[in-house]
C-alpha cells in the first residue's frame, strides 16, 4: 500500500466516524420534545406540548416552566389536565391499585419518550397515595426518574387518577441531564459503609465539640446516630453522584471524594 492510498483510506473512514457521531447527534435532538429545549420558553414551549397531547386526548390546560434552580440547574416543570387516559387501557376499579399501576404503566409506555423525553423504563414507581378530599384526584402516582442505576434528584412524574380510574392530570419535574452526568454515573465510588464511617466520624467529631449543638448532645446516642436513610443518587450539577445519609444531620456527601457537600439539622430524622 503506498502512502498516497493510506491516506485515501484514512480520510475515508474519519468520514465515516464524522457521520456516525452527526447521526447519533441527530437522534438524540430527535428524541427530545421541542417544549423540553430549555431554549423554548413560555407560550411557545406550552403550545407546542398541549398540541402534542391534543391529538391523542382530551387536553383542557398545558403548561411548561423553564427555572433555574440552586447550583445552576435547569428544570423543565410540566403539568397538563384533561383526560389522559389511553385508548386501548382497561380503566381500572376505583381503589384497584394493581389495575391503577397498570394504567399509569401503559400512560408512559406510550408518552415517556414522546413527552417526557425519557426511557420508560427510567421512570419508576415510588409511591402510590390517596389524593386530597375535594380534589379531582382521588389516586396519585408518583415516579421516579432514574439515571441508569441511580435515582435523579429533583425529578419526578406524577399521574393523578379521579374517581372512576382515569389519568386526569400529569405532572413533571425534569432536571436537564448532561452529558458528564451520564458519564459520572458511570464511574466507581466510595461504598456505603465507607460513607457510613464517614459520618459517624463527624457525628462523633460534633459530640466532643463544646459548641455543639444541643439536638446532638441530647441525640447522640449510638440509636439515634443510625442512619435512617442512605442513597447513592444523581444530581443534575457537579459531581453529579452524591450519597445521601440522614440521621442526627442530614449530609450530602461527594460520592468520589467522600467531601460534605451539605450538612443540615436533621434532629426529627434521629428521634
Amino acid at each position: 500500500m503506498n502512502a498516497e492510498t493510506a491516506v485515501y483510506k484514512r480520510q475515508r473512514m474519519l468520514v465515516g466516524l464524522a457521520a456516525v457521531f452527526l447521526g447519533f447527534s441527530l437522534l438524540a435532538s430527535a428524541q427530545t420534545p421541542a417544549w423540553l429545549d430549555p431554549q423554548n420558553r413560555g407560550d411557545q414551549a406550552s403550545d407546542a406540548m398541549s398540541e402534542h397531547l391534543s391529538a391523542r386526548y382530551t387536553v383542557e390546560s398545558a403548561s411548561v416552566k423553564i427555572s433555574e434552580r440552586e447550583g445552576g440547574a435547569t428544570v423543565r416543570s410540566l403539568v397538563a389536565s384533561g383526560d389522559f387516559t389511553p385508548v386501548a387501557a382497561v380503566v381500572p376499579d376505583p381503589g384497584d391499585r394493581g389495575k391503577e399501576r397498570a394504567l399509569a404503566r401503559a400512560f408512559l409506555d406510550a408518552e415517556a419518550a414522546a413527552l417526557l423525553g425519557l426511557a420508560p423504563a427510567d421512570v419508576r414507581v415510588a409511591r402510590v397515595s390517596k389524593g386530597m378530599p375535594g380534589d379531582v384526584a382521588q389516586t396519585v402516582i408518583s415516579h421516579r426518574v432514574y439515571v441508569g442505576d441511580l435515582p435523579l434528584r429533583g425529578a419526578r412524574v406524577q399521574l393523578a387518577l379521579d374517581g372512576d380510574g382515569r389519568i386526569r392530570r400529569v405532572s413533571a419535574e425534569l432536571p436537564v441531564v448532561p452529558d458528564a452526568l451520564r458519564q459520572a454515573t458511570l464511574r466507581p465510588t466510595l461504598d456505603e459503609q465507607s460513607v457510613l464511617r464517614l459520618v459517624q466520624a463527624d457525628i462523633e467529631a460534633d459530640a466532643r465539640s463544646a459548641n455543639a449543638p444541643y439536638a446532638v448532645r441530647r441525640y447522640a446516642s449510638d440509636t439515634a446516630r443510625r442512619p435512617t436513610q442512605v442513597e447513592k443518587l444523581a444530581v443534575p450539577t457537579p459531581p453529579y453522584v452524591i450519597w445521601e445519609v440522614r440521621s442526627i444531620w442530614r449530609y450530602d456527601i461527594d460520592a468520589f471524594t467522600g467531601k460534605i457537600l451539605r450538612k443540615t439539622p436533621g434532629w426529627a430524622d434521629a428521634r
